[in-house]
């Protein structure tokens, strides 16, 4: 999918980050466009800004200590907002999504902020590389579907296995809870955010998960 992208620019309270997101009349147009066609298109969640990802940047942007000269990892990135807010103190962030055209998007983004310690890398996090490590993992919003949440599971596991901190941004759902309930032993620390989208207010926990 190739849309028209605007330069955003997010403020976080204590760090400004610009980014490129596709226009959304654009994005709404173009999938329209390929379900008209009859071609198999997945819906493009990919191709904006969510309210966990802007509260998982808000809860970085008061924690440098946590990927100040640090390897950062973020799978299921989107458009990679937490990832660019880490790349001014990290020390190598790799960053990554399953769909192309949002992988396109964040490399330019890197460009643009003129970061060289990011890597953005085309990956799927149900089959990543077995040497991939980092000492932060990133990961917004991801638990949606109770279908993935085992494999899910695994994930935090093997990352936690391996001394990474993880960092879950989530939504305050109820179907959220039992994925929660299943990795409540790793948490160690707990924020709360108040994010808007349509207009609404929703709540955002973000989650730290140690050993």
């Amino acid at each position: 999918m190739h849309v028209p992208l605007q330069l955003a620019h997010i403020d976080l309270g204590k760090a400004t980050i610009s980014l490129f997101v596709p226009e959304p009349e654009s994005v709404q147009a173009a999938y329209r466009a390929e379900i008209a066609a009859g071609r198999p298109v997945n819906f493009p969640y990919w191709a904006k800004i969510w309210p966990s990802a802007i509260a998982l940047s808000k809860f970085l942007a008061t924690r440098p200590d946590l990927y100040s000269g640090k390897t950062v990892i973020e799978l299921a990135a989107g458009l990679g907002l937490p990832s660019l807010v880490t790349a001014k103190l990290a020390g190598k962030v790799i960053t990554s999504d399953y769909v192309p055209a949002a992988v396109d998007i964040i490399r330019k983004s890197v460009i643009h902020n003129r970061y060289t310690n990011m890597e953005v890398l085309e990956m799927d996090w149900n089959m990543l590389p077995e040497k991939l490590h980092g000492d932060l993992l990133l990961l917004s919003d991801i638990n949606y579907d109770q279908a993935e949440f085992l494999q899910l599971k695994h994930l935090v596991e093997k990352f936690i296995g391996q001394g990474t901190t993880i960092l879950l941004a989530t939504p305050q759902r109820l179907t959220a809870k039992p994925f929660i309930a299943a990795i409540a032993a790793f948490i160690t620390e707990q924020a709360t955010f108040t994010e808007f989208s349509l207009h609404e207010s929703m709540e955002i926990s973000v989650l730290q998960l140690n050993n």
